[in-house]
């Protein structure tokens, strides 16, 4: 299922750097399509967690451009799938045996 996930990432960040601009932030593409979704978004962090949550991190992340946060979740979901699927040991090892 990991696996799926990180495929599915990689590939949403590939299709958004080839449709759009490189240079395209996150922030800019979320408002092309709404941009009432940001101001919520802002009221909803700053009002329930915290301000320095959102100059601190939301800020940045959001004026990265748009193929990071896709490509970064894929690449941290294919080493999760990475490590859930290897085995902690070698079965039939001498050393393990008792």
């Amino acid at each position: 299922m990991l696996a799926v996930l990180a495929a599915a990432c990689v590939v949403a960040a590939f299709s958004l750097a080839l449709l759009y601009p490189p240079t395209l932030t996150l922030a800019r593409l979320i408002s092309l399509f709404n941009h009432d979704i940001m101001v919520a978004m802002q009221d909803l962090v700053r009002d329930h967690v915290s301000e320095w949550l959102w100059r601190e991190v939301f800020i940045p992340v959001l004026s990265r451009p748009c193929w990071l946060l896709p490509l970064a979740m894929g690449l941290v979901l294919g080493g999760a799938a990475l490590t859930a699927a290897t085995n902690r040991g070698v079965s039939g090892s001498p050393r393990w045996r008792n």
